[in-house]
C-alpha cells in the first residue's frame, strides 16, 4: 500500500526508516503520554530490531512528510481493523496525524471494504481522544490498566478508552 495525501506519503514502513522510528519513539518516551503504551526501545540496536520486527509485520506504516519519515500507523485485524498511531513531537498538532489516519481508514474502508474501526487510548490523552472523535470514533468502554511500572516497580494505573467507528462506507 502506498497513499498520498496532500503534504504526506503513507507506505509500508521499512527496516531502513529506523531512525524516524527512532525519533518518533524517543518523543514518545519523553512525553507525558508514556504511560499510555508500553515502553520501547530508543537506543540505536534496539530501534533496527524494532524497525525489521515492523517491517516483517506488514501491518506498520510510515508517515512521510517532504520525504522525512515523522511517525506510523499499525493496521491489524483481519475484519475489524485496530488502528494506532504515533507523530514525532515537531509534526503535533498541525492535523498530519488526521490527515494520515483518515487516508487509511478511507483506503481500508474503499479497498478492503472494512466496516469496522477500533482504537484504544488513555483517557487523560486529551489530544489523542479527540483526533479519534474528529475520525468519528466513539468511546464504548473505559477500562484501568497498567502498561508501565513506576521507579518503585508498582504499576501505574490509568483509565483507557476502547473507541469504535463504524463505517457505512464499507
Amino acid at each position: 500500500m502506498r497513499l498520498c495525501t496532500e503534504r504526506l506519503v503513507i507506505d509500508r514502513l521499512k527496516h531502513t526508516d529506523w531512525k524516524g522510528l527512532q525519533k518518533t519513539l524517543a518523543d514518545f518516551e519523553h512525553s507525558a503520554y508514556r504511560i499510555y503504551d508500553a515502553a520501547s526501545p530508543i537506543d540505536d540496536g534496539g530501534v533496527k530490531v524494532l524497525a525489521w520486527y515492523y517491517e516483517l509485520r506488514c501491518c506498520y506504516f510510515a508517515i512521510r512528510y517532504r520525504n522525512q519519515m515523522i511517525g506510523f500507523i499499525t493496521v491489524t485485524g483481519w475484519r475489524t481493523k485496530e488502528i494506532g498511531y504515533a507523530l514525532a513531537k515537531a509534526y503535533q498538532h498541525q492535523g498530519l496525524a488526521y490527515e494520515a489516519v483518515r487516508a487509511v481508514m478511507d483506503y481500508y474502508t474503499k479497498e478492503r471494504k472494512t466496516k469496522v474501526f477500533v482504537a484504544e487510548a488513555g483517557l487523560k490523552n486529551r489530544p489523542s481522544v479527540r483526533l479519534l472523535e474528529r475520525l468519528g470514533f466513539t468511546l464504548v468502554r473505559e477500562q484501568e490498566t497498567s502498561l508501565r511500572l513506576d521507579q518503585n516497580g508498582k504499576p501505574i494505573r490509568f483509565i483507557k478508552g476502547r473507541f469504535i467507528k463504524v463505517s457505512s462506507d464499507g
